[in-house]
């Protein structure tokens, strides 16, 4: 039987601190990326033997002192890690973005929380430099989505913006007219076929949550996943939409906010491609576990892994019999919970 995304679950304080430890890395990791984690977990977590749990755990902490002391004192990937915390004390962060190493450069710039005005010297060039990575297509895709998202100010030169970025530019529901009608121009059809303001002169917000969904375009789904009054249903609309996949970072952030139930299973949707889900996982870490996630909704093992949480409820010695019995449990799921409470 395989509970290697237990951890998404709500899950008690205790047994997540019995999961930090656990001997299978996967369920580590699927600990280190999920949004219901409790941060004692995660001060386990960010001492992993395994790089890149670490790196998850440091992304997500919420202690400013744990951050800048492994910033001050960690290798370059740590620092990386720790410059995409919205959570990092602001001068780390404006060290971070004047520093020569591109990928940390890279993430002050696409922390929300960096200062204005350490972000107001990146000019197109930079962007350009800091965003063309990699040998996919994708991780150029995410990393100039995110880098315009978090720094408007390069939108006042569109000219000066690579095809990549301009792209990006597209993905934005919030620019103007004048804006709109020179990247059209530029040549991104596919893009501005389907922007809110080729289809409202007022733009996304003067649209209805249902037209917007249909449209199927990065700008709209950005607009939907930033408001405050998207909801659960909304996110499985997108998730579960016919036609191309959801752009990365769109990905990242509805993960985030809504967690792993909106994950439909494959009968309302699609495993998402390998180059998507690898970019994604730049933008959000859980996105890596989608594909897995959504096999284990089509199969029930996550509604069976509901089951159990609900059964084991707070008992830590109920839960340490259960992980204790699993590896050569041949039942199922809820048979083993119930022999573990009379254990």
């Amino acid at each position: 039987m395989d509970s290697t995304y237990l951890p998404l679950l709500h899950l008690p304080m205790d047994v997540q601190l019995i999961l930090a430890n656990s001997e299978q890395s996967k369920r580590r990791e699927v600990l280190a990326c999920s949004n219901t984690t409790d941060v004692s977990a995660l001060d386990t977590l960010i001492n992993d033997d395994t790089r890149t749990i670490q790196h998850i755990a440091l992304r997500l902490h919420n202690n400013p002192e744990i951050l800048q002391e492994r910033y001050l004192n960690g290798s370059d990937c740590c620092k990386a890690a720790v410059a995409r915390n919205e959570r990092t004390p602001l001068d780390i962060l404006t060290h971070a973005a004047n520093s020569v190493i591109q990928p940390l450069k890279l993430a002050a710039f696409v922390n929300p929380s960096t200062p204005v005005e350490a972000k107001e010297r990146l000019d197109a060039a930079e962007a350009h430099k800091l965003t063309n990575v990699g040998s996919f297509l994708g991780a150029k895709v995410v990393r100039s989505h995110e880098l315009l998202i978090q720094n408007r100010h390069l939108l006042d030169d569109l000219d000066a913006l690579t095809p990549m970025l301009r792209r990006a530019a597209l993905g934005l529901w919030d620019i103007s007219m004048e804006q709109y009608e020179i990247l059209r121009k530029a040549g991104r059809s596919k893009f501005s076929a389907s922007h809110p303001l080729n289809h409202h002169e007022n733009g996304a917000s003067a649209m209805t949550f249902e037209a917007l969904i249909e449209l199927s375009n990065p700008a709209a789904d950005l607009y939907l996943v930033e408001h405050p009054k998207m909801e659960p249903k909304h996110a499985q609309a997108i998730l579960s939409r016919k036609g191309e996949d959801p752009e990365p970072h769109i990905l990242g952030r509805i993960l985030r906010r809504f967690g792993y139930q909106v994950i439909p299973d494959s009968a309302s949707g699609r495993l998402i491609s390998g180059t998507r889900i690898n970019s994604g996982s730049w933008s959000d870490p859980l996105v890596a576990h989608y594909n897995m996630v959504m096999k284990a909704q089509t199969s029930s093992a996550i509604t069976s892994l509901e089951e159990v949480v609900s059964i084991l409820g707070n008992d830590v010695n109920v839960w340490i019999n259960y992980l204790k019995l699993e590896s050569g449990w041949v039942g199922t799921p809820r048979e083993l919970a119930l022999a573990s409470k009379i254990l």
